[in-house]
């Protein structure tokens, strides 16, 4: 019900640029608090800045790429579930690799005791693990992605290039036999290739719904990862595929 509230919010606010929030109320049914806390996470991801009276809609390039809160709160179930199966993998002393995928980010709920290394390019991940004294904290730096919430660009690929990584526990927005892991942003995928290549084990974390889809730009074959993590049985094809590559499946 958020989700789809959020989503339809933000398609009445690029229709009309600008709303009163009286009358943004009146068209959700909703009360003044509520309406509030949503405008809050709007604002929180830079799609609209505060007028007197109401709210505006920030004039950037197509918003292509879905935002980081609607996918965070999208099969948020799966994602919890995947989490927990990923955090089991994390190890003591392990430095992992954590992307910006929303997924990415569960994962935090469940290494509160683990005393590990985190290296992320997500803000969000990296204010939950501010909060955690056990875990030692590594930001990539660079050029802030607002729709993504991440750093991105030259500065993060060369930073994220001089380290060494036990795990590396990266998001996939399709996968595909023929075409791979994919993704909708050429930054990203950038980071993502370059965490897989500098880390000893590559878990692609990815739910259900992702299976046969393809995206705009692939970062690895099915082939080249340690494992798969998600909340249930893949297709039959992908399982026979994950055999024969020897590639673990975890569900």
């Amino acid at each position: 019900m958020r989700e789809q509230r959020l989503k339809a919010l933000e398609d009445y606010i690029k229709e009309r640029e600008m709303c009163r929030l009286d009358e943004l109320c009146n068209h959700f049914n909703v009360s003044m608090a509520t309406m509030r806390r949503d405008i809050d996470i709007l604002l929180d991801y830079g799609l609209i800045h505060k007028v007197y009276g109401g709210i505006k809609l920030n004039k950037r390039e197509n918003f292509t790429t879905e935002p980081f809160y609607t996918r965070e709160i999208k099969n948020i179930y799966q994602k919890e579930y995947i989490a927990t199966i990923a955090a089991n993998l994390i190890k003591d002393n392990e430095t992992i690799f954590l992307d910006s995928g929303t997924t990415s980010y569960f994962i935090t709920k469940y290494i509160k005791t683990k005393n590990i290394t985190v290296i992320t390019s997500n803000i969000n991940i990296i204010n939950e693990c501010f909060k955690l004294e056990n875990i030692n904290l590594i930001s990539i730096g660079g050029i802030l992605n607002r729709i993504t919430n991440s750093f991105v660009g030259e500065f993060s690929e060369k930073n994220l290039n001089s380290y060494n990584i036990s795990k590396a526990f990266i998001a996939a927005t399709g996968a595909s036999i023929t075409e791979g892991f994919t993704n909708n942003v050429l930054e990203e995928t950038r980071i993502k290739k370059i965490a897989i290549e500098r880390s000893n084990e590559t878990y692609i974390i990815i739910d259900s719904s992702k299976w046969n889809n393809v995206s705009l730009l692939t970062f690895s074959e099915l082939s080249k990862v340690k494992g798969v993590i998600t909340e249930k049985a893949p297709p039959e094809e992908f399982k026979e595929y994950f055999e024969k590559h020897k590639v673990n499946i975890y569900f």
